[in-house]
């Protein structure tokens, strides 16, 4: 018969063992795909992380002469209805502002192009190496 301090490690190590092994998972095939991505791209192709067009639309916004790329990103994605976590790339000065918007399932790129005040959003198609690495690199749970 076991005694009660054994029992209770084995209990702990069984059940700390199920709710660390989804993270286990996602790190080990995310590591699999940044080490090896060579090979993982050879099986799927060109189609590897591809965005497709969603729309082209008109945006004709006015910002306050203080207004810095986060403020204008966030107002843009509100607009879409993507509100959440987004990264930037582009200066102030700069002709257009790129906004990624990672979600869990999909990216979102949106470009907006401040001379000709209009918006392309762009789509990332699913695939399974894409997912996992954005898994792996998510920040924030907006």
């Amino acid at each position: 018969m076991p005694s009660a301090p054994s029992k209770i490690i084995r209990r702990t190590h069984m059940n700390l063992a199920l709710f660390l092994t989804p993270w286990m998972l996602v790190y080990a095939l995310s590591g699999l795909v940044l080490n090896h991505g060579p090979a993982v791209r050879a099986l799927y192709g060109t189609a590897w992380g591809q965005f497709e067009k969603v729309e082209e639309r008109p945006y004709t916004a006015t910002f306050s002469e203080g207004a810095d790329n986060r403020m204008i990103g966030a107002q843009i994605l509100e607009h879409l209805g993507l509100t959440g976590t987004f990264n930037l790339q582009g200066a102030p000065n700069q002709p257009r502002l790129v906004i990624t918007r990672n979600a869990a399932f999909a990216a979102h790129r949106i470009t907006y192009f401040r001379t000709e005040n209009r918006l392309l959003v762009e789509k990332q198609a699913f695939s399974a190496p894409v997912f996992v690495n954005r898994v792996h690199f998510r920040h924030g749970y907006e």
